[in-house]
């Protein structure tokens, strides 16, 4: 009889210390929930925007739907927590361990995820808009779909990534590497590659138009002649490592161009395209006659 009174008392201080989380419509969920059964063993601060929760041990926390905005997560363990359509954004997640997290359709935009771990994440549909990810992990990460305009990834780790539709617009990956990652329909528009490890890359349908390509390395790369690359560029002198086949005729088939390093406003074309304008140039009188 003592024994079982001693049980029924300490699962009451354990539920009693368990923490809760907030959802995105105010719902107050209680105790936090772990995906292997049963409360959390967690008994630190409640989850709740804004909350301080730096080195807080959340792996494998059920978090769907979690309001988190603004939280202080720094070195967090997350590990394979359920955040499906979390709230994280503005949130500092700067070494906060997410490997093996489900994040699907969670919003992380301007949040600040400098060397976090998202190793084998699954991100789909994930929105980073804006976000800080330097030197991120996101090695094997499933960014299917997900949305990283302005997204500061310089020296991020995305190799063997799964970018599928991803949209990058604008986003700033130098130094980053995407070595054999999946890059399918993903659009790079205006993005800066500078330095960017591309080898061994799927380029089926990716958009590269009007990217920085300066140093970046396509050895290997497959599919690049089904890409967009209109406008693409690199500074003379910066060459990328081209992969074979991405001859200058061919550069010049599809849009990208040099510009020089004195004035990186000012493409240098390849010879096809400067012989075309200067026979343009020849008719260019002709043609103000006629129209008098």
């Amino acid at each position: 009889m003592h024994r079982i009174t001693f049980i029924i008392l300490l699962f009451s201080a354990t539920a009693a210390d368990a923490a809760s989380y907030q959802k995105k419509d105010g719902t107050i969920v209680d105790p936090i929930q772990a995906a292997t059964g049963g409360p959390l063993s967690y008994a630190g601060n409640n989850l709740e925007p804004n909350a301080q929760l730096s080195h807080a041990v959340l792996s494998g926390a059920i978090l769907i739907d979690a309001d988190l905005t603004g939280a202080d997560l720094i070195s967090a363990s997350l590990d394979g927590a359920d955040l499906q359509s979390a709230d994280l954004s503005t949130a500092e997640l700067d070494k906060a361990d997410f490997s093996d997290a489900i994040l699907t359709g969670a919003d992380l935009n301007t949040a600040y995820l400098d060397e976090a771990v998202m190793e084998r994440s699954i991100l789909r549909s994930a929105t980073f808009n804006n976000a800080q990810m330097h030197e991120t992990n996101l090695r094997r990460a499933d960014l299917t779909d997900a949305r990283l305009a302005y997204t500061d990834l310089t020296d991020a780790e995305l190799s063997e990534a799964d970018l599928t539709d991803a949209y990058l617009y604008e986003a700033d990956l130098t130094s980053a590497d995407l070595y054999s990652a999946d890059l399918t329909r993903a659009d790079f528009t205006g993005a800066t590659l500078y330095e960017t490890d591309l080898g061994n890359t799927e380029l089926t349908g990716a958009i590269l138009s009007l990217a920085n390509l300066s140093f970046a390395d396509f050895t290997d790369a497959s599919s690049y002649s089904d890409a967009t690359w209109t406008g693409a560029y690199y500074v003379t002198g910066d060459d990328p490592t081209w992969a074979t086949g991405m001859d200058p005729a061919w550069r010049d088939s599809v849009g990208i161009v040099a510009r020089s390093s004195l004035d990186s406003g000012s493409p240098v074309p390849e010879p096809a395209t400067l012989l075309l304008a200067l026979l343009g140039l020849t008719l260019l009188p002709r043609r103000r006659r006629r129209s008098v």
